[in-house]
């Protein structure tokens, strides 16, 4: 209940600020005094090794090779996996990096990687697509994975997991 107040707050606030931008309201925001209520940290959970298993033998390309990376590098999908380039892949030193115009805190960052996450993309030619992880846009990819998810998912059997 507490997310869903503080983000109606958000829109609320949003809404009152871009009719001020756009000439629409007059005046002081009124929902800009409103203070957001705290939120719990939520429940943190981890995948078991015999869920990783099933998830991933569950899982087809690209969306296999993205779980790897989530899992093993801990990258954010949309903003950072998948804006991951060949020139940000150092297979060798076994490094991603991850951009500043991608990273949340707006720095780049090198995120070491370990031998689960190393394997599949080395399969790809680096002198392929430009993009590491998908051929495609970010949002066709989002999409086709958004799509294949819930069916990867049932098989592998993970509970309480998000995707």
């Amino acid at each position: 209940m507490t997310v869903m107040v503080n983000r109606e707050l958000a829109c609320l606030k949003t809404l009152y600020n871009r009719c001020r931008e756009w000439g629409k309201y007059e005046g002081d925001n009124p929902a800009a005094r409103v203070r957001q209520l705290r939120e719990s940290p939520g429940r943190i959970r981890f995948l078991e090794a015999d869920e990783e298993g099933k998830l991933l033998a569950a899982a087809s390309e690209p969306l296999r090779t993205m779980i790897l990376v989530g899992i093993y590098a801990g990258l954010r999908l949309l903003s950072e996996a998948l804006t991951l380039r060949w020139a940000d892949v150092d297979l060798k030193r076994g490094l991603l990096t991850v951009q500043a115009a991608y990273a949340k805190s707006g720095k780049t960052r090198t995120v070491p990687l370990n031998r689960g996450s190393c394997g599949p993309p080395s399969k790809r030619s680096a002198s392929g697509p430009q993009r590491a992880l998908s051929t495609s846009s970010r949002a066709e990819t989002a999409h086709r994975i958004a799509r294949s998810a819930p069916r990867s998912r049932r098989p592998a059997e993970a509970q309480g997991s998000r995707m």
